[in-house]
């Protein structure tokens, strides 16, 4: 077993733990990614997402027929192909807005966290930058050319046709982001020295510019 240097293990009291926000389509890679970027970190790192809270519905509240949770909408797309959107119900919102009051709990608590999610609608992005206002955050994306999403999605018997193309709008402007990556260019393991070099960007980070903007169009209205 590898040496483990105690001072990146050390709390700080007080100290709230940094968050990288990992977004983009399914099957863009962030799951991968998300853990070689765990690895390329000297201090650690939680990795968790969408999935893992997801997983723990019941069967019967996932699905085309799922009204209350998570529905998976079958539409056809203007240029083609497959295209599913998740639909969220009552109690699905429930569990998104759970999952971010618990990343913000576990970031407060002292513990750094690389989260993955889709973002592809914007009360979801909202509601991340509720919860998330304060903490430290780096918000990168993840994308691929459809044709390359379109196969990944075939290679991988977990996921529902059209997921893909279903969740790859992206609801903040290019701008939003720290670094945006296409990951039909880029290995894995050199994806996350990427965004482990992006993560040292001075502040105000592009989060921070987004609920700045997001702030001001409230007041607006």
């Amino acid at each position: 077993m590898a040496d483990i240097d105690r001072t990146v293990l050390r709390a700080t009291p007080n100290a709230p733990g940094r968050v990288v926000l990992l977004t983009g389509p399914s099957s863009s890679g962030k799951s991968t990614i998300a853990r070689h970027l765990q690895d390329a970190l000297p201090e650690p790192f939680l990795v968790l997402g969408v999935d893992t809270f997801v997983s723990m519905v019941p069967r019967r509240l996932k699905g085309p027929d799922a009204t209350e949770g998570f529905r998976w909408v079958a539409e056809t797309a203007e240029e083609g192909g497959a295209h599913t959107r998740v639909v969220r119900g009552e109690y699905g919102d429930r569990v998104i807005e759970a999952m971010q009051a618990a990343l913000v709990a576990m970031a407060r608590a002292g513990l750094n966290l690389i989260v993955e999610d889709v973002i592809a609608d914007r009360a979801k992005l909202d509601g991340y930058l509720r919860a998330l206002d304060g903490v430290d955050v780096t918000f990168f994306r993840l994308d691929a050319p459809l044709e390359i999403l379109d196969e990944r999605e075939r290679q991988r018997p977990d996921r529902v046709r059209g997921t893909a193309r279903g969740t790859r709008m992206d609801v903040a402007r290019a701008d939003a982001y720290d670094l945006v990556l296409d990951t039909s260019a880029v290995e894995p393991t050199d994806a996350a020295v990427q965004l482990a070099a992006a993560m040292r960007t001075p502040h105000p980070r592009a989060f921070d510019r987004l609920s700045a903007r997001t702030r001001t169009r409230r007041l607006g209205r």
